[in-house]
C-alpha cells in the first residue's frame, strides 16, 4: 500500500529533530548568555550609577559569562542567573536586581528608594529570540 502522500508527520519529525539540536548547541547557549549580558548592562548598568558618600565598588558579575547557565529542553531553552551578590547571605543578585526589593545596605540609594526593579533577564531572551533565534532558524532549515 502507498505511503499517503499528505502525511508530513516524518518531514516535521526530522524539522523539530534539528531545531532542537541547534537549540540545544554549545555555540547557541553561549549567544543566549551573551544576549542575556548585553541586557544587564543596557538594563542594569546604565540605569543606576553608585554615588553618595560610600558608594559600593561594582563587580559587574551580570557581564561574567559564568555567571549564566543555560539548559535545553525539547525546543525549549532556560537561562538562570547565579550571580550573588554582597552581604546578600546567598540570596540571589538576580531576584534582588529583577524585583527591586531586598536591597540590604542602608547606605545604598537604592537601598532608599525600594523598589527599584531593573528586570534584564526577559529583555535579553526576548532580544535573543527576535534578533538571533529565529531569524536563524528561518535562514538554516527553512529559506531554500
Amino acid at each position: 500500500m502507498a505511503k499517503d502522500p499528505f502525511d508530513f508527520s516524518d518531514v516535521f519529525a526530522d524539522l523539530e529533530n534539528k531545531i532542537n539540536n541547534f537549540m540545544s548547541a554549545p555555540d547557541t547557549q553561549e549567544v543566549l548568555q551573551r544576549y542575556t549580558m548585553r541586557a544587564a548592562e543596557e538594563e542594569v548598568y546604565a540605569a543606576y550609577t553608585p554615588g553618595g558618600k560610600n558608594p559600593y565598588k561594582r563587580r559587574y558579575s551580570l557581564k561574567n559569562i559564568d555567571t549564566y547557565e543555560v539548559t535545553s529542553g525539547r525546543l525549549s531553552m532556560t537561562i538562570t542567573s547565579h550571580a550573588k551578590g554582597q552581604g546578600f547571605a546567598g540570596d540571589s543578585l538576580t531576584d534582588v536586581i529583577e524585583s527591586g526589593t531586598g536591597y540590604e545596605w542602608e547606605n545604598s540609594a537604592i537601598y532608599a528608594n525600594q523598589p527599584y526593579p531593573r528586570p534584564w533577564m526577559e529583555k535579553g531572551v526576548n532580544d535573543f529570540t527576535d534578533d538571533y533565534l529565529l531569524p536563524t532558524i528561518h535562514d538554516t532549515f527553512f529559506n531554500d
